[in-house]
């Protein structure tokens, strides 16, 4: 009897064990459980030894083939290299007409660095991995190279060459060791040592990176910029007016320009530095504050959330539990609820409230087949009071506190782009007659939760062809009572995002006023510029 072939047929990649279990079964004829693995490991190990001898019988091919190649070269062997060994510094097609004296070319990439590992680093530096086949013999272009983002030597000296590299000129550099376990890239170090490796990277990594904020994949973010005009921590399109308008927020966020505005700085920091933890509530709620009717109404958002936050603050351990809700309820529920609340301009709806305006405009694509149109549940929805209930905020929670789910992160990035675009679209379908000019006043903005940090964003339209995307704020929502002046940024984000609904609904009613002709305009209207 011959040998079941399952194995050796079946790339390992798409081996299945029940599949195999059958065919073992109906080849063998054998039915216990027990006999028939045993069979199975019998035939791997096998397997496996004809691989590994097929494999030195390979290695010794490439041995003679680079041996015979070596012996018809003229070139002398430099005196620090062993009989019969090869030349690091320096490939078989260069040993004929190199001079003993000329300094070693560096190598991109030493010898034992796991290409296949670097290839996973797209982000930052490139893929590092090739497909490409190569036959026994052939060389290698620079182009094929596939390491070639790789470097043996130091940022320090790649600094050190800036004016050469931008004069196109090229500089050889020494290698960095002789035992080749470094590899340098412009903003990180690899080290190997055995079949581990570890990464070192240089501090101008930390000013580039934010945890925990939305985020998309490559291919994702290449595709969205011919939709979107981007100015986010995941991309930005290079538009000057955008850059400018990003800068002008970046700056506000660092003065807390919202609440200075509102004349309300002082006050919160009052309330986060100076009342004690005991008889916090009480303290709080007695003091009153001379400041004008929006101030008034945001002194009160702060006094309820941190009444809410002092509460939580008796929670002997935290956090309870990583799910989101549960941190979404006790931390971000309360702000969001205040300030709309303290408004009759807005209200939210909570906990996988369906999108209207999603279900809307995919139902004329799907050809009102309520079956296959697309359905949208939001974790918070603010939606406006007016009659045109126009979905002005969504809040998405990602993670709980604790760690940080990468896909749910993604995929709720790409949400809030489609949700946020659906909003205006439906907007614009409303008022057709308005003003295109004051329809790209019009924001519609997001909340992303990811552990403990927001990030609010909004998204207004461009173009007939794209929107627009831009961070406006970034908070992180402390959970002990000792880290509370963080609450500040908080705070700041709050502010921002009030004043931010309160101008959309001043928008939303110019543009009804526009569409019905009792408010004139000059321009083009939104059906002429967008039809």
């Amino acid at each position: 009897m011959g040998t079941c072939t399952y194995f050796a047929k079946t790339k390992p990649r798409n081996w299945c064990l029940i599949e195999a279990m059958k065919e073992y079964e109906e080849f063998y004829g054998i039915r216990e459980f027990e006999p028939l693995c045993a069979r199975i490991e019998e035939d791997l190990s096998e397997l496996e030894n004809k691989r590994k001898e097929r494999k030195n019988i390979f290695q010794s091919l490439v041995s003679f083939d680079q041996s015979h190649n070596v012996k018809s070269n003229a070139a002398p062997v430099p005196p620090h290299v062993k009989a019969g060994s090869k030349d690091p510094n320096c490939s078989p097609e260069t040993k004929q007409t190199a001079p003993t004296s000329m300094p070693p070319v560096v190598h991109k990439l030493a010898d034992n660095i796991n290409i296949n590992k670097l290839g996973k680093q797209v982000n930052n530096f490139g893929n590092a991995s090739s497909n490409k086949k190569r036959k026994l013999g052939e060389s290698m272009d620079e182009e094929d190279d596939e390491s070639s983002n790789v470097y043996l030597h130091s940022p320090s000296r790649l600094r050190a060459t800036t004016e050469d590299q931008e004069s196109h000129t090229t500089q050889v550099v020494e290698p960095f060791d002789d035992i080749h376990r470094a590899a340098h890239m412009p903003t990180q170090l690899i080290l190997t040592h055995g079949q581990k490796q570890y990464t070192i990277r240089t501090p101008s990594q930390a000013a580039k990176h934010s945890p925990h904020r939305p985020k998309i994949t490559k291919s994702h973010r290449e595709a969205l910029e011919e939709y979107f005009v981007f100015e986010t921590t995941f991309a930005n399109t290079g538009d000057d007016e955008m850059r400018a308008l990003y800068e002008m927020e970046q700056e506000k966020q660092k003065k807390n320009r919202s609440l200075v505005d509102l004349g309300l700085f002082s006050y919160v920091k009052m309330v986060l530095q100076d009342i004690p933890h005991t008889d916090f509530p009480e303290t709080l709620w007695s003091q009153s504050v001379d400041c004008s009717n929006s101030a008034t109404m945001f002194v009160k958002v702060v006094k309820y959330v941190m009444t809410g936050f002092h509460l939580l603050s008796h929670s002997a351990v935290y956090p309870v539990t990583d799910h989101e809700r549960t941190f979404f309820v006790e931390y971000v529920i309360p702000g969001l609820m205040a300030i709309s609340k303290m408004s009759d301009s807005f209200d939210f709806f909570w906990c996988e409230y369906e999108m209207q305006s999603v279900k809307e405009m995919d139902m004329v694509d799907k050809g009102f087949n309520l079956m296959k149109t697309q359905r949208r549940y939001i974790d918070a929805l603010a939606k406006m009071t007016t009659g045109s209930e126009m979905e002005v905020v969504v809040v998405e929670a990602s993670s709980g506190p604790v760690g940080e789910k990468v896909v749910h992160t993604i995929e709720d990035t790409l949400k809030i782009m489609e949700c946020t675009t659906a909003s205006l679209s439906a907007i614009a379908a409303k008022y057709r007659h308005a003003s295109i000019t004051t329809l790209k006043k019009l924001r519609v903005y997001s909340v992303h939760l990811i552990k403990n940090k927001m990030t609010l964003s909004y998204t207004s339209l461009n173009d007939a062809y794209s929107w627009r995307r831009m961070d406006l704020r970034t908070a992180e929502i402390p959970t002990k009572w000792l880290d509370r002046i963080d609450m500040i940024r908080y705070f700041e984000l709050l502010a921002t995002l009030l004043d931010g609904i309160q101008t959309a609904v001043t928008i939303e009613r110019q543009l009804r006023d526009e569409n019905v002709g009792v408010r004139d305009f000059q321009g083009q209207t939104v059906e002429e510029a967008l039809g």
